[in-house]
């Protein structure tokens, strides 16, 4: 993908020989295309959730994501916070106690910032306690890559950034990264940061683009931030309407899954975008696998682009 380092320092994200992959120093684990999200990980059984996670790996999804508020039930006894808080990293860490060795083919990234009934909270106490409790129930002594799930309005960027240098410093996470930060939101987190932050998470598919629109993705590249994108297939929905029928006759033409052109269609940017799918399905995760196998044409790209965009058909 092409990812450079934004500093001298080279302990963070940097680019594999082969420019296809993306590795972080200190593991010998390098990012596949896609990643594999456990969003929906904390309700299935521990045979089922290994099923997934190994079937992930197996197809080059190496960057497990997860979060410490998936698994929240609003509606759940605990009156504090809802029953399932810590659900998908608990059962995540249930998966690598089962699998000896699975850890160490996988960089492993959770998020903390995120304390229902508050909607965010990235105070330095509560992210310092946030990623002390996820590194228990998963079980393990280093996050690869730990993310601010989201930016505070109430949290001063220094304060932020002081927590993270601490976890950092501390040999808690090796890297630092965010979601759904505005750019003005991460220039504001790297000034006060002594490493460079490595990865944005954000909503982007075939039919939320605003990440292409904004700035956001041409901001990752200068920056030689990796692009997470989250719901990469929107719940489905990008195979509906105009978009997915543009997609499902490149995919007849093919001969792949529609969802695999989806995906492929992110993998075309050159912000080396890395598509977080969450299929709890483990054909599905194989048939999304498949995505980097799909070779693309420029007005292919645009033929998609331009089934949500039709101000960019030509002559419009």
């Amino acid at each position: 993908m092409g990812v450079e380092p934004v500093s001298d320092d080279v302990s963070g994200v940097v680019a594999a020989a082969d420019d296809e992959y993306v590795a972080f120093a200190g593991t010998d684990v390098e990012i596949g295309p896609i990643g594999y999200s456990t969003i929906g990980l904390g309700s299935a059984t521990l045979d089922d959730a290994v099923d997934r996670i190994e079937a992930a790996v197996e197809a080059g999804m190496t960057l497990i994501d997860t979060a410490d508020v998936w698994g929240f039930d609003p509606n759940g006894d605990d009156p504090a916070h809802g029953g399932g808080f810590g659900a998908a990293e608990a059962r995540l860490g249930e998966v690598l106690a089962e699998v000896p060795g699975l850890r160490d083919q996988i960089l492993l990234c959770t998020k903390g910032g995120r304390f229902p009934p508050l909607p965010l909270d990235s105070s330095p106490d509560y992210l310092t306690q946030a990623c002390d409790a996820s590194l228990y129930r998963l079980g393990v002594e280093v996050i690869d890559l730990y993310q601010v799930h989201g930016a505070d309005l109430l949290a001063h960027p220094a304060d932020v950034a002081e927590a993270l240098m601490g976890l950092r410093n501390a040999g808690k996470v090796r890297e630092v990264g965010v979601c759904g930060y505005s750019i003005r939101q991460i220039e504001a987190l790297q000034h006060y940061l002594e490493a460079p932050l490595v990865s944005l998470q954000l909503p982007l598919s075939a039919l939320h683009t605003d990440g292409v629109t904004n700035g956001s993705l041409d901001h990752a590249i200068c920056s030689g931030i990796t692009p997470l994108a989250s719901s990469p297939l929107a719940g489905g929905a990008v195979l509906d309407g105009p978009t997915g029928n543009v997609l499902r006759r490149i995919a007849g033409e093919q001969g792949v899954r529609p969802s695999a052109v989806a995906l492929a269609w992110l993998l075309h940017h050159p912000a080396g975008v890395v598509p977080m799918v969450g299929t709890t399905r483990v054909n599905r995760i194989r048939q999304c696998a498949r995505a980097d196998e799909v070779g693309l044409s420029r007005q292919q790209w645009y033929e998609v682009w331009s089934a949500l965009h039709p101000e960019w058909q030509p002559g419009a």
